[in-house]
């Protein structure tokens, strides 16, 4: 069974687990922590391409086209981590064909959400990405993040994503709180998400 071939490891916050432009042949699968993922520009800016939660599986390009990764991960909270290696994730494949079905809809959903992101830097203000990223928090709150973080998932610069949060307060539309932004009308956020 796959179980049995998949290996865990435990990654501290703030260690990379993977670089973008390496070689690597490992499906990764997050059991416990979050992770972003991320690619870097040559000046070293940096754009958070998704938050991964328990759950999320990454790497599965690499994995499957044999290049190298497309995109760096770091851990942003201590994380546990299974991997599965190309050669056994490929004979669980040729055994179950019904499972290249279900990977083929990932990869159709990874499409969907970088053509969302592309349309989103593209046409939207810091403002509306903002709300975007807040409305898609869970338990009516963002997750646990930094500005720097929020920054980097919104394309942008810290201090633009901290006067677009001070905006945001002061309109009622969210609550700021020691590192963590709960969402107080969510229509507001609904409103300014889709201009």
């Amino acid at each position: 069974m796959l179980g049995g071939a998949m290996l865990k490891r435990e990654y501290p916050a703030g260690q990379i687990v993977l670089l973008e432009g390496a070689a690597s042949s490992v499906l990764y699968v997050v059991q416990a922590g979050r992770l972003k993922l991320y690619k870097t520009s040559t000046r070293g800016r940096e754009q958070v391409l998704r938050l991964l939660r328990p759950g999320d599986m990454f790497n599965e390009v690499a994995v499957f086209d044999e290049g190298p990764n497309p995109a760096s991960a770091q851990a942003i909270e201590d994380c546990t981590l299974y991997l599965l290696r190309r050669r056994d994730l490929m004979r669980f494949v040729a055994e179950r064909p019904g499972i290249a079905i279900g990977i083929t809809r990932t990869f159709a959903r990874r499409l969907r959400e970088a053509l969302a992101l592309v349309e989103d830097l593209a046409f939207r203000d810091v403002t509306s990405r903002l709300a975007k990223i807040l409305l898609e928090g869970q338990d009516g709150a963002a997750p646990r993040v930094t500005q720097e973080l929020l920054a980097a998932m919104a394309g942008s610069r810290r201090e633009v994503v901290g006067r677009a949060l001070k905006a945001l307060s002061q309109s009622g539309a969210v609550r700021l709180e020691r590192g963590k932004i709960h969402v107080r009308d969510r229509a507001v956020l609904e409103q300014l998400a889709w201009m």
